[in-house]
């Protein structure tokens, strides 16, 4: 009977540690977008007033080496209309069934990886003709999350320590043993 307590205690532990793990990865990861949010409608916005797509971008932000965030506006068949970000040189292209999920007046988000190793926190908008997809590298935020990942995981370690370490001190399951052997 008391052994049961003490699964049921580790396995709420467990639970406990996971959900706010969890929590707190989709904490960080949903709030790389928040910046694209704001730029995606900010951009689709003048759009919708006539702005020129290349009067509106003149940077040069080369993805995978910087946090800013960028823009890449593409016309209705996914081409590439105008854009600030480059992946090897060159404005990379959303694919387009991504792009086709977007609507007007809303954002969709979703992760990208328009190369192995770049992963980007993509919100993409439509704007009349225009798709509008902003982004920024998730390098900074995935490197959080891996922090995350370890303490919650030494948590967990320390937790089952203490769990397994309170039970033999409490229990002491070898005198038991050792007195109903001696009866």
């Amino acid at each position: 009977m008391h052994k049961r307590i003490w699964t049921l205690a580790a396995v709420f532990l467990t639970l406990c540690i996971g959900v706010f793990y969890v929590a707190i990865q989709q904490a960080l990861r949903l709030g790389a977008n928040d910046p694209q949010i704001s730029i995606a409608q900010d951009v689709a916005a003048a759009l919708q007033q006539n702005r020129k797509p290349a009067d509106m971008l003149t940077g040069r932000i080369e993805i995978p080496y910087n946090m800013a965030p960028f823009v890449i506006i593409y016309d209705n068949m996914g081409n590439v209309v105008a854009g600030d970000g480059y992946v090897d040189g060159d404005i990379p292209i959303m694919p387009f069934g991504v792009l086709q999920r977007t609507s007007e007046g809303t954002v969709h988000t979703v992760t990208w990886e328009p190369k192995p190793g770049v992963r980007i926190a993509s919100v993409s908008t439509r704007a009349g003709n225009y798709y509008v997809v902003s982004g920024r590298s998730l390098l900074v935020v995935e490197d959080h999350i891996a922090s995350v990942t370890t303490y919650a995981g030494m948590v967990w370690l320390l937790s089952m320590a203490t769990i397994g370490a309170a039970f033999l001190i409490v229990e002491r399951p070898w005198v038991q043993k050792t007195q109903t052997n001696a009866h």
